[in-house]
């Protein structure tokens, strides 16, 4: 339960602050929207900027970390150096 409410307290800042980009080093956006998930944080989407009640899967039936962080750009200097 405490790692459930963290998440929507980082949710929540992310929604004040309303970032254009996402910026870090090794960033793994993957494993933090599984967890959103499974613990059923409420406004899980607000990890980007739509609205969705569902998560948006490709073909195979894997997550589109893309489409969940709709609106907002990811730059990851690990792949960049």
């Amino acid at each position: 339960d405490s790692e459930r409410s963290m998440l929507g307290c980082l949710l929540a800042k992310l929604h004040q602050i309303d970032p254009d980009v996402y910026l870090g080093h090794d960033l793994n956006f993957e494993l933090l929207l599984l967890q959103l998930l499974h613990l059923k944080v409420p406004h899980w989407s607000r990890i980007g900027r739509l609205k969705r009640s569902n998560p948006v899967t490709k073909q195979n039936k894997m997550l589109d970390i893309r489409a969940a962080l709709a609106g907002r750009l990811l730059c990851d200097v690990k792949i960049s150096a």
